[in-house]
């Protein structure tokens, strides 16, 4: 049995400690040893990720991305971009879109929209969300899905 590696390496600034989610660019390189058992391959990839919060409107904008070079992913290149406004203090509410290429030939290019709302706690967030994906990339039966999501952070 072989050994599988993967490698991640991110560089990133944020504007402050205080600030550690809301003001960060960031951009970061990965590699992944092929798995011939379950037949992934060899692949890498770059991702970046940049949000600033701006305190006169409350809203804190967003753009995030990667591409990746083999085909051991589901898409070669993805980019979403969206807006959140703070409401009570320090709960989120969002609308997110995102495009993507798929890894696979043939496929036609995915799209996904979700909206979300992050409720925080002292250092505990749960974020219930719905998605609408059109041309859902490894699903060619489906034109379009709507999928519930329900995601959870806890900070130590």
């Amino acid at each position: 049995m072989r050994n599988v590696c993967y490698k991640n390496l991110e560089v990133g600034w944020t504007s402050s400690q205080d600030k550690l989610f809301l003001d960060n660019f960031h951009v970061g390189v990965w590699h992944s040893d092929s798995r011939e058992d379950a037949g992934v391959p060899e692949d890498w990839g770059v991702t970046f990720n940049a949000s600033w919060y701006f305190e006169s409107t409350e809203l804190l904008p967003f753009i995030r991305g990667g591409w990746s070079e083999g085909k051991a992913t589901l898409l070669d290149g993805m980019i979403s971009a969206g807006v959140g406004k703070k409401f009570c203090e320090r709960d989120l509410a969002g609308l997110g879109l995102s495009w993507g290429s798929p890894s696979g030939a043939g496929q036609s290019d995915q799209w996904t929209s979700e909206l979300f709302y992050r409720k925080q706690f002292r250092n505990f967030a749960i974020t219930p969300s719905v998605q609408l994906i059109a041309n859902p990339a490894g699903n060619s039966d489906e034109d379009v899905l709507v999928v519930g999501g329900l995601r959870a952070r806890a900070v130590f």
